[in-house]
């Protein structure tokens, strides 16, 4: 199907045919510290409509509480269950699978996520180099104390990343028996400035290359997250049915990416990562980055 572009003329009636809304968050509902202009109204508008509106983002660095305080800031309702980001599926995925310690390169958020599913965490926060650098020279990195309960290497977006912390995170991937996991694949950061800035999935590549070992990815595109969402709506008694369902975002990699996966209809929108003249690069046939749909921008959401 080709991509159709959507209009006031033509949204209600595709509207009508959706049950649930997953919106991307940076790009889509705002830019930076700027909302999007028109997106809480269309948000309302889809819930006067009886519309289901979740919100899910590859951003590690908040909790789902701290989601809810900045939305809050700019003018939008939303409570925790309704909010999915990586640093939450995160600690859902691994409050399954992860085995002893886990030792968590990332910020705070993620191993406040992870605790509160009764996981113990070591490693958030900065593990810092002495002024001379001695404490990266080889002869000190190969005498790091290790803890040997560590059982699980989690990644995500950690603003202390360095040599030492590198340095245990292979080293506990040594043992084939140590999970590995990334909170997401982004390579950049958004940002206002038209800078390149390194993302997560920069850095758990780094972790990754270093050790020789495949992370389990949690955010989209991957299944983890879906899975997170999928459950979590059928132990509320409210099952998603991905055909009636349309992800929101601004990056075709990850967003359209994960709908198109997951069996959902999918809506690229151009005020973030997304442009509209780059959509040529993803018309092949069978290239699931293809949107269903394009639009300028979600408030057009609001015309239902």
């Amino acid at each position: 199907m080709a991509t159709v572009k959507l209009t006031t003329e033509n949204v209600a009636s595709f509207v009508d045919e959706l049950d649930t809304f997953l919106f991307d968050c940076d790009g889509v509902i705002w830019k930076d510290t700027e909302i999007v202009p028109g997106v809480p109204e269309a948000l309302d508008s889809l819930r006067k409509r009886g519309k289901r509106v979740l919100f899910v983002s590859n951003n590690s660095t908040r909790t789902r509480s701290e989601y809810v305080a900045k939305m809050a800031k700019m003018g939008i309702t939303a409570n925790p269950d309704e909010v999915f980001g990586t640093a939450y599926a995160t600690a859902h995925y691994m409050s399954k699978v992860a085995k002893g310690k886990v030792y968590v390169m990332s910020g705070l958020p993620l191993q406040r996520e992870l605790e509160q599913r009764g996981l113990t965490c070591i490693g958030p926060g900065p593990d810092p180099v002495d002024d001379e650098g001695t404490m990266a020279l080889p002869t000190h990195l190969a005498q790091l104390p290790l803890d040997p309960e560590v059982k699980t290497v989690c990644v995500g977006f950690d603003p202390h990343l360095n040599l030492i912390k590198l340095t245990k995170a292979i080293n506990y991937l040594r043992d084939p028996e140590c999970l590995f996991v990334g909170t997401n694949t982004d390579r950049s950061l958004p940002n206002p400035y038209d800078r390149l800035i390194a993302g997560t999935g920069c850095l758990v590549e780094f972790v990754a290359n270093t050790a020789n070992r495949e992370p389990t990815y949690v955010g989209k595109p991957f299944t983890p997250i879906f899975d997170c969402i999928r459950e979590e709506c059928a132990e509320a008694g409210k099952p998603i049915d991905p055909s009636r369902t349309l992800m929101i975002g601004d990056n075709p990699l990850t967003d359209i990416l994960f709908g198109n996966r997951h069996g959902m209809k999918s809506l690229l929108v151009f005020t973030g990562h997304g442009k509209e003249e780059d959509l040529a690069e993803f018309q092949a046939d069978g290239d699931e980055r293809r949107p269903h749909y394009t639009a300028d921008s979600a408030a057009l959401l609001a015309h239902v």
